[in-house]
Order: structure tokens, then C-alpha cells, then sequence
């Protein structure tokens, strides 16, 4: 399957989190589709307990003055941004900055389990997230990869462009869609499938295939 308009930039990346000041476990996709966030990368309901491969949450902030949030994600799940809206931001982990300017609609960002994300919002933004079960997605990407000789590289601090992501991030607030928890299941588990198969880049900018 080839992907179009997919490039990757390894030097701009990104780390979605969740809060070392909440709690760790995601909230269970059985009560609802897409969870509206009441902070950064924390959706108001959690269930400690929930095995679900994918969750899904909004973030949406329509600020425009200048804002810092934190986040730490799960140990054993990775997170996978949609940018509904372009927008201007800075994030950092730690000492090193992984993304700093306008992030543009349609940037996928991916990271990986325990990682604390400090991230500087400039303008108002539009977010997807998906938590991904670290076995759902090893398998997933086992079965993308099966038959090749690419080796399987770490998708954390990934940022690429998905504009069909972006579209179908969409679908999770607009239409008759919104909030269907299958729907989002799905969308999730369509967005992990695509970057399942990411291979190796040959160059600083590559695709997805």
C-alpha cells in the first residue's frame, strides 16, 4: 500500500503524554467514542483497569496567549497525535526540544511509553489522541513487516503528515460519526495500520508505505 503526502521529519518530532499528576490508566472506550480532554493529554474519565488496544481523546483549546502543559504517558501504551489545526507550539523532553514552530494540520506525532512531554502552545489548537497498547501495535507492526527484510524501527518522537489521517480525525467530530465508539475504534485501529508499515527512510524525508 503506498501512502502519498506522507513525510517524515526525524529532526521535528513529538512525545504525547499523559500528566504525572493524574492518573496513569485511560478511560474505556465502551462508554463513549472520543473523550473531550479537561487538561492536556487527560481525559476526564479513566479506567485503570481497561485492556482496550485503542482509546481516543480531543483536545481541543481555542487560547491564544501563551500556555505551558506537562504530560507523562503510560508505561504500557504509546500515543499517537492528529493536529486537526495548524498551530504553533514548542515541545521538549527534558533538555532536547522535539518540535518547535507551526505544526501544521495533518502532523501525526507518536511517542513512546513513560515519557514526560513539556509542550508551550502559542496559538489555539485542535488534537486526536490515540492511546496505543504497546503489544496491539509490536503486533500490528509484526504482521505490516512479515515477509520483508526492513528491520522494525522505533516509532517514538515520530512526526509525520498523514493528510488522510487528518480526514478521518475529522470524521471523529463532524457528521454522523461523532461520537461512535466503534467508529473511533476503527479509525484507530486504521491510523495504527498505516504506521505499522512505515519503513525505514532512505533520507531525512521519506514515506510511509
Amino acid at each position: 500500500m503506498r501512502l502519498e503526502n506522507l513525510a517524515i521529519a526525524q529532526d521535528s518530532q513529538a512525545v504525547p503524554c499523559w500528566s504525572s499528576s493524574a492518573p496513569e490508566a485511560d478511560y474505556d472506550l465502551g462508554s463513549c467514542g472520543l473523550q473531550e480532554e479537561q487538561r492536556w493529554r487527560h481525559p476526564a474519565g479513566f479506567d485503570r483497569g481497561s485492556d482496550a488496544n485503542i482509546l481516543a481523546s480531543r483536545w481541543l483549546d481555542s487560547r491564544t496567549s501563551f500556555r505551558r502543559e506537562e504530560a507523562e504517558s503510560s508505561p504500557d501504551r504509546h500515543v499517537v497525535s492528529i493536529a486537526l489545526r495548524s498551530t504553533r507550539l514548542r515541545m521538549t523532553r527534558g533538555a532536547r526540544t522535539v518540535y518547535d514552530g507551526v505544526m501544521p494540520a495533518g502532523m501525526l506525532q507518536v511517542t513512546g511509553p513513560s515519557q514526560r512531554l513539556t509542550a508551550e502552545f502559542q496559538a489555539p489548537c485542535d488534537f486526536i489522541h490515540f492511546y496505543v497498547r504497546n503489544d496491539y501495535l509490536r503486533e500490528r507492526r509484526d504482521a505490516a513487516l512479515s515477509g520483508t527484510a526492513q528491520p522494525m524501527r522505533d516509532l517514538s518522537d515520530l512526526t509525520v503528515r498523514d493528510p488522510l489521517a487528518e480526514q478521518l480525525g475529522r470524521t471523529l467530530i463532524e457528521g454522523r460519526n461523532a461520537g461512535d465508539r466503534l467508529y473511533a475504534e476503527s479509525v484507530g485501529q486504521t491510523v495504527v495500520m498505516r504506521l505499522a508499515g512505515l519503513q525505514p527512510p532512505r533520507a531525512k524525508v521519506s514515506a510511509l508505505s
